[in-house]
């Protein structure tokens, strides 16, 4: 009984530390934050419009912190395009 359960206790700290592992390592690519992010950067700035295409979410787990980066945006300022590659 006592081994089966400690086997049970590895089996799922090794699961989670796989996930936080790979979560700060490669993250999570979506594009379910692109409205949100639009809509901020329209609220600081009317002139300001954004293009996102993904947004990588990867997880700090030093500093408990879940940070996003955008890869390729497109940025409009009074409608010329500004484009970041990187």
């Amino acid at each position: 009984m006592k081994k089966n359960f400690l086997k049970y206790i590895f089996i799922i700290v090794a699961v989670i530390s796989f996930i936080i592992f790979y979560l700060s390592i490669f993250g999570l690519e979506t594009e379910k934050f692109n409205s949100q992010i639009k809509n901020k950067v329209n609220q600081t700035d009317k002139n300001f419009e954004v293009e996102l295409k993904k947004i990588r979410l990867t997880l700090s787990p030093l500093t408990f912190k879940v940070n996003a980066k955008t890869i390729a945006p497109k940025i409009f300022y009074k409608k010329s395009l500004y484009s970041l590659n990187i």
